[in-house]
Parts: structure tokens; sequence; C-alpha cells
């Protein structure tokens, strides 16, 4: 079922793209980015699933690793810093720059 709406997901996306195409009156480039879409998500998938059938003897192998079972704590806390970083960047340029302003128009 999951597999069925994945393909409906990438089907609807080459319909819009080709609607697009049509209405620009261009339909060679819609077509174009068709098959290099096709070509990459085909690409992608095959290098993904080789490289999860290779992993497999390692993973295997360091599972019981101290160092392979903190990756995910590792990783998760590095994609909040970035998060943190990315929400607040902006803030604090705003507060900087853009407060006074506002307390200048009101």
């Amino acid at each position: 079922m999951v597999w069925l709406l994945i393909n409906f997901f990438y089907i609807f996306s080459y319909f819009k793209i080709i609607l697009l195409s049509i209405v620009r009156g261009d339909i060679l480039n819609g077509l174009i980015y068709l098959i290099v879409f096709s070509v990459g998500l085909a690409l992608s998938l095959t290098t993904l699933s080789t490289l999860f059938i290779k992993s497999k003897e390692f993973i295997q192998k360091y599972a019981g690793s101290r160092k392979i079972n903190k990756l995910p704590l590792i990783s998760g806390t590095i994609i909040i810093l970035i998060g943190v970083y990315t929400l607040g960047h902006p803030i604090l340029e705003f507060i900087s720059k853009g407060w006074f302003k506002l307390i200048n128009w009101i």
C-alpha cells in the first residue's frame, strides 16, 4: 500500500511537469525534465539500495560498539543545533537591526 502511495506521488509530479510544459508551449523541455528526474531517482534508489546491502556486514561487525551506538545521539544533537541556529539567526538579526525601526514606526 505504501509503495502505491509513493508511486502516485511521483506520477502526480510527472503530470504537473508535463502540464506546466504544455501550458508554456515547451513540451521538449518538460520531457527533458522528466527524463533527468527519472534518471536521478533511479540512480539514488539504486545507490542507496546497494549501500544498504553492502553495509550489512559492517553493521553486524560493529553493532555492539559503544561508538556506533552513540551516533544517533550525536547526529540528533547536530540537527537540533542547526535548527536552533536557523531559527535564532533571523530573530537576532531582527532584534539587532529591525527593532529600532519598529519602535520608530509606532
